[in-house]
């Protein structure tokens, strides 16, 4: 089945591709695989068969981009002098803290450790949601968790036991034959029995014939190999289902590896999900584990990891300091959407051989590992078996390493190794080492990182990546393996972080204008703090309208988030542009908004309605092509009949049009705005016909606050606000009367401009309410000279906005 993605069904346009610099290396590929646009946002270049790299934006707490919050202190304790042990005391008040009633958004508060030293026998153990362990600082001076003891454990355990369990009947079977890696998108047999929002896990198998076909079932042989098993490297990405359109679904991240029906192809279930923890944190504390002083490289017998989290999800690890410890914080297969950031991993006690001194290791999903350092560790930052991405390893230093970084075995996919420095890193078939570990990673991306040496190398039916990295080319344990793809080797490329910027223009919509979120508030509160973002008031006015059972359209624009509601008198936009401006799809037709308003307003009239459904049934019957707006398709002639029958009945029925126009961006004149440039094409004054038309961003001089950006119609359009003030020169083929005219948008009513013509008198002109379509304002007549004339316009002070395309001025014949 031929790929497509559900943008091809959106229509949403492509943007231009900014090139890199680059100094590929010999043979390599040149053409970047990541690149800006014209306008900011990441474009990704696919290979023939559709492969990309994937998206990395939902990675970390909360899905990405969204802030840790502080939780407030509701029980404190303090150190005890003496060597008596801490632990039974710190536990029962953190077993005190997880039995308070949680509050809305599930938290409980944090129990506070004063400075100084506490000693920990056993695993301290946060299994409740909502609940925070904090110190007062990781320094010396800080709060210390001494791990005592000759037994090697875990000193603080996050998580409880989750149980997942698929839904009965919901499994569906993948109807592409190839589902490239990088995409959120594909056709499932059927798409029945799921939902928009509804927990899917994405199945691929591993099955003999892949394992073969990649060399992993001849492994060359030494004590302890093992060949992987049919069934051995199953893959299970936890997704929701963001849009379904027929029996095609979109996911909220990409699957990170290819799915292929001759290998079996994949699956996908809805399941459910009891015991996960969320929202558990901690935070400021030092952690040093006791050992055998002068067996630095051989005491194995004392508190292994710092902090070990898994079942949990939403949770996060910052601040923390571990010494002597093999692994400062390991990340359990079941753990997803956690944060660990600004931890350090110092003087590590073990045997310096496998298994040991992994500081940050990854085996869950939607992980963050971001200015994190480790000192003498073997492998800094590492993952596991069959470890399923998306996952981030962002600006990390490893000083002194043992061994390598990156994928450690057995095919994790999908790891954005983003601005990491120190040591080897190595994405490659590492054949025989440990247990046999085989190809360790596929989709694995190292990007603008820093390294002594690097390798990385193709895997059969994968790919990996080195893109704008620094570090001598090493052709790995296993030399004959095909190279990877290596891009800009020897110098960085924009953006310095992918990660970074990913987030910045891949997150969905609505939750972007975080500049003035408190983070001791819940998201939901910061939704309404900070009110101007289009996307955060159309979805909480749609949860309280649902809520109340009120019927609520959700309405899918181009940059923009809506929201309608049903009332007695028919429908009303309340945010948004407007039906007209909008799309919906019904079943597996797809309409203009402007064709749900009219059934909307159809079925107002039940009796009559009957017959317009007649109409539509013998359309079908008859094979006709249906009228579709959306499509731009006229239909046939039945179907042309229930057209008319439906604006018959439309015409009969009360439009109330567009209410809340105060709603509209409430707070856009805190928010930054940042202008793109404007082209000296953009700016070009046109003439013809006699008329002449001005490019809003033409003008030699301006004042007042502003922004130019690129307009989705083409050109520039400036977005102003009151006593923003333009002087134009413009060239009148002939002298005569014109007629003045504005292309806007406005979402308020009540705005003014004012027009000045070669240093005459002022003539005030009411800007229309437009509901943020494009309109064009009502003429005004002035006088033009033959040859130069100046043009000055402004916007009356008090203005919320106003979005201005073009001025147009007609010769009055």
């Amino acid at each position: 089945m031929k790929h497509k993605t559900i943008a091809t069904y959106m229509c949403i346009p492509l943007v231009g591709w900014a090139l890199l610099r680059q100094q590929p290396l010999k043979g390599a590929e040149v053409k970047p695989l990541v690149s800006k646009g014209s306008d900011g946002k990441l474009v990704y270049t696919k290979d023939e068969q559709g492969n990309r790299i994937g998206d990395f934006s939902r990675c970390g707490y909360m899905g990405g981009g969204v802030r840790i919050p502080l939780l407030p202190a509701v029980a404190t304790l303090s150190p005890l002098q003496g060597e008596a042990d801490d632990t039974e005391r710190i536990q029962s008040a953190l077993d005190t803290l997880a039995a308070r009633k949680p509050d809305d958004q599930g938290l409980r508060g944090a129990l506070l450790l004063k400075r100084g030293t506490y000693r920990v026998y056993g695993t301290l153990k946060l299994s409740a949601s909502g609940v925070v362990l904090r110190g007062e600082g990781r320094g010396e001076d800080g709060t210390i968790l001494l791990g005592t003891g000759k037994v090697q454990r875990t000193l603080i355990a996050v998580g409880a036991k989750v149980r997942i369990k698929e839904v009965a009947g919901s499994r569906q079977k993948i109807a592409d034959n190839y589902v490239p890696w990088g995409v959120r998108d594909f056709e499932l047999e059927s798409a029945k029995g799921f939902s928009v929002g509804d927990s899917v896990m994405v199945f691929r198998p591993s099955t003999a014939n892949w394992i073969s076909d990649i060399g992993m079932d001849r492994i060359k042989a030494r004590s302890g190999t093992k060949q992987w098993a049919s069934g051995s490297c199953d893959l299970k990405f936890e997704r929701t289902i963001t849009a379904i359109i027929v029996n095609r679904i979109q996911l909220d991240a990409p699957v990170v590896n290819a799915m292929e029906s001759k290998y079996g192809g994949g699956f996908v279930f809805k399941f459910t999900e009891e015991g996960r923890s969320r929202q558990v944190g901690v935070e400021n504390l030092r952690l040093i584990s006791e050992y055998e002083k002068g067996q630095e490289n051989k005491d194995e017998a004392h508190a292994w990891t710092g902090v070990g989290l898994n079942h949990t999800a939403d949770s996060w690890v910052r601040n923390v300091t571990t010494v002597h410890f093999s692994h400062a914080v390991s990340l359990g297969s079941m753990s997803k959407f956690v944060t660990v950031q600004d931890c350090a991993c110092l003087k590590p006690v073990s045997l310096i051989t496998g298994g040991r001194r992994y500081p940050f290791c990854f085996d869950g999903q939607y992980g963050l590992v971001q200015r994190c350092y480790s000192d003498n560790s073997r492998h800094a930052a590492a993952t596991g078996s069959a470890v399923c991405g998306p996952n981030v390893f962002l600006d990390c230093l490893a000083e002194n390493t043992h061994s390598d970084i990156g994928p450690h075995h057995r095919w994790a996919v999908g790891i954005l190794w983003d601005n990491l420095k120190g040591g080897d890193f190595n994405a490659q078939d590492r054949g025989n080492m440990g247990s046999g570990h085989g190809w360790a990673g596929a989709q694995q991306l190292f990007w603008n990182c820093v390294t002594s040496s690097i390798c990385v190398q193709q895997p059969p039916t994968a790919q990996n990546y080195a893109i704008g990295c620094i570090g001598k080319v090493s052709k790995g344990s296993f030399p004959d393996r095909k190279p990877g793809h290596y891009e800009s080797h020897g110098a960085h490329v924009e953006p310095r972080s992918l990660y970074v910027s990913s987030v910045k223009s891949e997150v969905p919509y609505g939750s972007q204008n975080v500049q003035y979120d408190d983070s001791s508030n819940h998201q939901m509160q910061n939704i309404i703090r900070n009110g101007g973002v289009c996307g955060r008031r159309a979805f909480f006015g749609r949860f309280i309208l649902r809520s109340f059972g009120i019927p609520t359209w959700g309405v899918t624009q181009k940059a923009h988030a809506a929201l309608s509601h049903w009332t007695p008198k028919g429908w009303v936009v309340n945010l948004g542009a407007g039906f007209t401006h909008s799309w919906w799809d019904k079943d597996d037709v797809k309409l203009a908004g402007s064709e749900f308003l009219l059934e909307s307003q159809a079925r107002a009239h039940p009796k009559d309605y009957f017959k317009i459904l007649r109409s539509q049934m013998v359309s079908r019957i008859l094979a006709e092509p249906a009228y579709s707006e959306r499509n731009n398709v006229e239909g046939g002639f039945w179907s042309r009949v229930a057209l008319h029958q439906s604006r018959t009945l439309a015409a009969n029925t009360p439009d109330l049009g567009a209410l809340g126009q105060e709603l509209a961006e409430a707070n856009e004149q805190e928010q930054k705005l940042e202008s793109a440039t404007a082209a000296k094409a953009d700016r070009e004054i046109q003439e013809k016909d006699g008329g002449i038309t001005i490019p809003a961003v033409a003008h030699e001089d301006a004042t007042g606050k502003s922004a130019t950006m690129r307009s989705f119609s083409g050109g520039m359009q400036i977005h102003a606000f009151g006593g923003f003030k333009t002087d134009d020169k413009i060239h009148a083929p002939m002298s005569g009367n014109y007629l003045l005219t504005a292309k806007v948008a406005t979402a308020q009513t009540g705005q003014k401009f004012l027009f000045t013509v070669n240093g005459g008198q002022p003539v005030e002109q009411p800007a229309p309410y437009t509901i943020g379509l494009w309109q064009t304002t009502e003429a005004i007549p002035v006088a033009l000279k033959n040859g130069s004339n100046s043009l000055h316009f402004e916007i009356a002070e008090g203005s919320r906005g106003v979005t201005i395309k073009e001025f147009t001025l007609t010769h009055a014949k």
